[in-house]
């Protein structure tokens, strides 16, 4: 006999099987046993969490000659039909390779047809949102008024790209990603059934790797049974899937943290040599960083990670040590990795570079951020001594600059070294002092910064005088306006270190007139000047 894969012989038959959706299946049950069925669902949710497996149940009761408490009896000729795969009145549509107009107009063409067996003909349409917009506007008037025994079941993971004109004629179900929990108790189950032995570590790694979807977990699992071992460990599932271990992630994520960029490297390498595969990495690696910064955020890790003891006690040691900006920053720079790593022409190089901005300190859009912390502690330490004078034009922030740097932005983040950069005293050199101004007001208003740039600029004691000509009157009076001017007299009293005023002024521009000049010339110097 034909050997059946583990999701395909375990595929629920009736709605209490099907698992963690009692919410759906549910009142689906309901329906059907006191028949109220609607003409048209709509299933949404993520891959393998059963909505395909949903729609042939109900299809399954519908049509089910003799239904117990809305669920199919398995026993009549329509149901053992459905259990073979092959029934006249349910049509299986997949939109993903049938998507153009054409087909689903020769599908439509078909919905007058009384059911043969059954009382109801059903149309399960799988992956609808890769239809056309024609195919949507066909779909349209037969699912608003179809024949009172046809009934549409419309399966997608991405229910936003329906139109709204659809979505609003279905009943719609959304599917949830199953608990690590359900998926391992059921795993269990379905691997006592078929006499694989698996460790409680192996089928925890696999429910947790299968991310909430049950069909996931269980390819994943008849894998591992193919590889023949028993019982099978946690290594053999990472051995199966080219990831690494939670040792590895515990030493690489300790190297990461003092910035030991050399060994991390030569331990990813030994990793890759080994099979590991560098996506997968990259995502176990996000999973990591992720749980070392829920340790930094709640005072009981374990409601949130479906760990043990031990692996939670590691977290939160490496957590002490490691800041949340800095474990926010990594998991920022993982996660924007893992959505690329599939176009990335070497995987390796992708991985090995986000190692090294992590180590490193550098953000993701290329900001030094090393040491960050210490210099700023240090700047503190100097402000309540008096080290860097202060005026009242100038006032310091309500917030400290490590309060700044410890939030999650990276806008904010960027700000504050920037501040940093700033504390360099340029008063004294007029260049530097105005490019100072010019960039902090460009960073801070750009509208301002793009009239302060057509002024004519000059500092003079207390005052900052900006000149614009009589035929730019249009800046002049945007750089008087009291917010704009107070913003540059802000930012030029931190930069000269005193309280400035800026005072706005016309001027005449003067213009040269080239025959005039020419004139002149010839009646000095006659006949010996030569004007080209």
């Amino acid at each position: 006999m034909q050997y059946l894969a583990l999701y395909r012989k375990y595929r629920p038959r009736r709605f209490g099987e099907v698992v963690g959706q009692e919410v759906i299946t549910q009142t689906l049950q309901n329906a059907v046993a006191g028949g109220r069925t609607s003409h048209a669902y709509l299933f949404c949710g993520p891959r393998g969490t059963g909505k395909t497996s949903t729609a042939k149940i109900l299809a399954a009761a519908v049509n089910c000659a003799s239904p117990v408490n809305g669920e199919p009896c398995g026993e009549c000729a329509s149901c053992q039909m459905m259990a073979d795969s092959f029934s006249p009145d349910v049509f299986e549509f997949d939109a993903a390779s049938n998507s153009r107009v054409e087909q689903i107009r020769d599908l439509l063409e078909k919905v007058a047809y009384p059911p043969t067996v059954g009382s109801r003909r059903v149309y399960i349409l799988d992956e609808v949102h890769m239809l056309s917009s024609a195919a949507f506007n066909a779909l349209l008037k037969t699912l608003e008024e179809p024949p009172a025994f046809a009934m549409f079941i419309l399966a997608t993971t991405e229910p936003q790209r329906l139109p709204a004109t659809i979505i609003s004629r279905c009943q719609r179900f959304d599917f949830k990603r199953l608990d690590q929990q359900i998926i391992a108790d059921h795993l269990r189950d379905v691997l006592d059934d078929v006499g694989a032995s698996f460790t409680d570590e192996a089928v925890r790694l696999i429910a947790r790797l299968s991310e909430g979807g049950m069909r996931d977990a269980l390819s994943l699992a008849d894998q591992v049974v193919a590889l023949g071992v028993s019982p099978a460990t946690e290594q053999d599932v990472i051995r199966v899937t080219g990831g690494v271990d939670t040792e590895f992630m515990a030493r690489i994520s300790r190297l990461l943290i003092d910035g030991d960029l050399g060994d991390a490297l030569e331990l990813l390498n030994r990793a890759l040599l080994n099979g590991g595969d560098p996506a997968m990495i990259t995502r176990d690696m996000a999973r990591y960083f992720r749980d070392m910064l829920i340790c930094t955020c709640v005072s009981d890790p374990g409601k949130f990670l479906r760990l043990d003891s031990s692996s939670i006690d590691s977290l939160l040691q490496l957590s002490r040590d490691a800041s949340r900006p800095m474990l926010t920053q990594s998991l920022k720079i993982l996660l924007s990795l893992d959505g690329t790593m599939r176009y990335a022409q070497s995987p390796r190089v992708a991985l090995e570079t986000a190692l090294s901005q992590i180590a490193l300190g550098i953000s993701s859009d290329g900001a030094d951020l090393s040491g960050i912390e210490h210099r700023l502690d240090q700047l503190e330490e100097r402000l309540k001594n008096g080290a860097v004078p202060q005026t009242p034009a100038a006032p310091a922030p309500a917030w400290s600059v490590t309060e700044a740097l410890a939030g999650e932005s990276p806008v904010q983040r960027k700000k504050t070294v920037q501040k940093v950069r700033e504390e360099e005293d340029v008063s004294g050199d007029p260049q530097k002092a105005k490019d100072r101004v010019l960039d902090a007001v460009r960073r801070e208003k750009i509208s301002v910064y793009s009239v302060l740039e057509k002024a004519k600029y000059r500092q003079d004691g207390d005052k900052l005088i900006l000149s614009f000509s009589k035929d730019e009157w249009i800046y002049s009076q945007l750089m008087s306006k009291k917010e704009n001017r107070e913003l540059v007299e802000r930012i030029a009293s931190g930069v000269y270190n005193k309280s400035i005023q800026v005072v706005v002024k016309e001027y005449e521009k003067t213009y040269f007139d080239a025959e005039k000049a020419a004139s002149q010339a010839r009646a000095i110097f006659g006949d010996k000047l030569r004007i080209e």
